[in-house]
C-alpha cells in the first residue's frame, strides 16, 4: 500500500467527517425551526449507510406504514430494528424502548439501535435498566 493511497484515504475520511458534521448541523437547524422534511431524507441516508457499513438489509418501515411505531428501519433476516432521531434526550430513548416493547417488536427483533443524528453530548443521567435486557445490548 503506497503513501499516495494512505494520503487519499485520509483526505476522503476527513471529507466524509466534514460532510456528516455539516449534515448534522443542517438537521439540527431545520428541526429547531419546526421543519422535519430533512428527517425523511435522513432515514434513507442512514439506511444506506448502515446497510453498507454493517451489511444489513434494512427497509424503511415508514414507506409502507407512515409513522411506524418505535422504529424506522428494520432488517427482518438479521432481526435488527433502528430508530432514527434528531432528539438526543433520555426521555426520547426511554419512550422509544417503551413503544418497542408495548408493540411487542422485541418478539420480531433481537436488537434495537437508536441512531441519533445530532450532537449526542448528554449530561450523565441514571437510566433505569431495560426489560428485556436483549434490547439493551451495546
Amino acid at each position: 500500500m503506497g503513501a499516495h493511497f494512505v494520503d487519499n484515504r485520509s483526505k476522503l475520511i476527513k471529507k466524509i467527517q466534514r460532510n456528516l458534521s455539516d449534515y448534522a448541523a443542517a438537521i439540527k437547524k431545520d428541526t429547531e425551526s419546526g421543519r422535519s422534511d430533512i428527517l425523511i431524507d435522513a432515514e434513507e441516508i442512514c439506511r444506506g449507510l448502515l446497510n453498507i457499513v454493517f451489511g444489513y438489509k434494512l427497509k424503511n418501515l415508514n414507506q409502507s406504514n407512515r409513522n411506524f411505531p418505535a422504529i424506522d428501519l428494520a432488517d427482518d433476516d438479521q432481526r435488527v430494528a433502528v430508530q432514527i432521531t434528531s432528539t438526543n434526550t433520555s426521555a426520547k430513548i426511554m419512550n422509544t424502548i417503551h413503544k418497542f416493547l408495548s408493540h411487542s417488536l422485541n418478539l420480531q427483533y433481537d436488537t434495537l439501535l437508536i441512531f441519533i443524528l445530532v450532537d449526542t453530548t448528554f449530561r450523565q443521567r441514571k437510566v433505569p435498566p431495560c426489560r428485556p435486557p436483549s434490547i439493551c445490548r451495546s
